[in-house]
């Protein structure tokens, strides 16, 4: 598995083999720091009901995982239908999928994990995952 690789006149040669890690195609992460405060993240938070306008870019502290949980440094993120209709308001009064404004968009992502809950013990900080 790997990246299909372009030629000058717009040609793919691919696929370019990736590094492997522990069995497993390794994944580029670029991250960026926040300036000043290290332990916080940026967010696109839904603070009302509404069209885009109603997104914010918020700094929000870095959770800490409970204890059936990891925390995930996110390489990538995506926002879906799903979100929209959240932003849209559509899920308001679901029973299924409760959402509390104001709150932060994004249901897929890639990334390696930062931190483990206390009863997790099948997965490693640095590990790769994806939903």
């Amino acid at each position: 598995m790997g990246l299909l690789r372009e030629t000058n006149d717009g040609t793919s040669i691919g696929p370019i083999p990736l590094p492997r890690r522990r069995g497993r195609t390794r994944m580029r992460i670029r991250t960026t720091r926040m300036r000043g405060n290290p332990r916080l993240m940026r967010t696109m938070a839904g603070i009302a009901n509404g069209g885009p306008e109603v997104l914010q870019r918020v700094d929000v502290d870095i959770p800490s995982p409970g204890p059936d949980e990891v925390l995930v440094r996110l390489g990538c993120a995506g926002i879906n239908f799903m979100d929209i209709h959240t932003r849209q308001g559509k899920y308001k009064s679901s029973r299924t999928y409760p959402v509390r404004l104001p709150c932060t968009l994004g249901m897929e992502g890639a990334g390696e994990i930062a931190g483990l809950g206390s009863n997790v013990h099948a997965l490693e900080v640095g590990d790769r995952v994806a939903t």
